[in-house]
């Protein structure tokens, strides 16, 4: 496992945010941190990056150009095929996008039993109410939402809200 793989499996949360202005990036992450979460998704819509990166899809000469560039990179899946087309690329985590609307923890437990090496970051539909049955899956490694860092919030910079999101977040990982 990559040191970011540990680092989303002691997270076992990963906010997804839209950042229009890179000046909030570190108040953004002191109240992430704050509340209990160390990882970030930070969308490609922005100029902000990241130290790994995450795509809805898979895309083999991407993974070939991250692997060659040293920066560990998590491809979407949405199918047994594609999974498996992850997998002989070498990548042992993927992102499951849309999760929710692919059967959530159910389609990841179904899965698990056909892929059992591989590790999860579903996204898409999950929020508060909803991420604890996700994280119950052995398989899942950390789950991705927008629901923590609502864009509004980052706008306004309403970090105490989003402290208070990661805290709660992170008490239902627990």
């Amino acid at each position: 496992m990559s040191a970011v793989e540990d680092a989303l499996a002691r997270s076992r949360v990963l906010p997804v945010v839209a950042v229009d202005d890179a000046a909030v990036i570190d108040d953004l992450c002191g109240a992430l941190l704050e509340g209990g979460i160390s990882c970030i998704e930070i969308t490609f819509r922005t100029d902000a990056a990241a130290r790994f990166a995450v795509a809805p899809g898979t895309d083999a000469d991407v993974v070939g150009a991250c692997a060659d560039a040293g920066l560990p990179f998590f491809p979407g899946i949405a199918t047994p095929s594609e999974l498996g087309h992850a997998a002989r690329l070498g990548c042992s985590a993927v992102k499951v996008f849309p999760a929710a609307s692919l059967g959530g923890p159910a389609f990841l437990r179904a899965v698990s039993a056909t892929f059992p090496h591989a590790r999860f970051i579903p996204t898409g539909g999950i929020d508060a109410g909803s991420l604890a049955a996700y994280l119950a899956v052995p398989s899942v490694l950390a789950c991705g939402g927008s629901w923590i860092c609502e864009s509004a919030f980052v706008r306004e910079r309403r970090f105490g809200e989003i402290t208070r999101r990661a805290r709660a977040a992170v008490e239902a990982a627990a």
